[in-house]
């Protein structure tokens, strides 16, 4: 078999055994424990301390850990998380490099929301679902060829759609949250990515947008306060009025009386 035709063989499927979708409250501890299997863990939101061995492993949004066979280790939340574990076999003596952290990046995110609606909530033991041990298969077999460069495209991509998504939205996206469900991603990884980037801060230039266009329409629209503050999501013309005056030092209709 030439190398060619080994890269493009079939991938080992694994066994799934066990799969949990769940939220832990902040504080939570999962104790001491091991277990002769594989165990994967993917962050949805939140931060977790895993202990493995000796080492503690900090896993945030968007991030995920690949825990080794026969391997002490503990948990605990340190804020409101929502996770997904997978505990299964694989034969493949390859995965034994992938073992431990990997960081959070699109693609990666990507699995982890198809994983989040594959696995319903709760615990499920044994796990009998051949499409979850497909993605599983896809997703070791994608993190096996990782290479930087596809980071750095991967990164490039996530911040160009990021500013397409800011200019069509015109005002509209209020928070680096909802802008990374749309781009379905982690909100600290979209904003790290943007900050390393532009050198400015997401969120701000996201307050940036809206208030721009805020301005806009209050100085060349005929529309209501009201009805601008709509516009632009807000739930109503208070929380849009503390939200002008933060920013401007003005209020809404000062501003309007002062411009016009």
């Amino acid at each position: 078999m030439t190398q060619t035709e080994a890269s493009f063989q079939k991938p080992l499927l694994p066994e799934v055994l066990y799969h949990r979708k769940d939220k832990a409250t902040q504080g939570y501890r999962v104790g001491n424990h091991d277990h002769a299997f594989w165990q994967i863990e993917y962050i949805k939101s939140g931060n977790t301390d895993f202990r493995l061995s000796n080492q503690t492993v900090k896993i945030q949004s968007g991030e995920w850990l690949l825990i080794p066979p026969k391997i002490v280790h503990s948990i605990r939340y340190k804020s409101p998380t929502q996770y997904v574990s997978i505990k299964f076999e694989l034969s493949d003596p390859d995965i034994h490099k992938l073992k431990g952290k990997w960081k959070a990046g699109p693609v990666l995110s990507g699995f982890g929301e198809i994983f989040t609606r594959l696995i319903p909530r709760g615990e499920h033991f044994p796990a009998n679902n051949k499409q979850v041990s497909l993605t599983l298969a896809a997703v070791i077999e994608y993190q096996s060829h990782f290479e930087p460069d596809t980071l750095q495209d991967e990164s490039r991509l996530l911040h160009e759609r990021a500013l397409v998504l800011l200019r069509e939205a015109d005002g509209t996206i209020a928070s680096v949250k909802d802008l990374a469900i749309q781009l379905n991603c982690s909100p600290d990884y979209l904003s790290a990515q943007f900050k390393a980037k532009h050198k400015r801060n997401l969120k701000g230039y996201i307050d940036f947008l809206r208030i721009r266009k805020a301005k806009s329409m209050i100085t060349y629209s005929e529309g209501q306060i009201g009805e601008i503050a709509d516009s632009l999501g807000f739930n109503d013309i208070y929380s849009f009025s503390r939200y002008f005056k933060a920013h401007t030092n003005k209020s809404p209709r000062q501003f309007r009386k002062d411009t016009t």
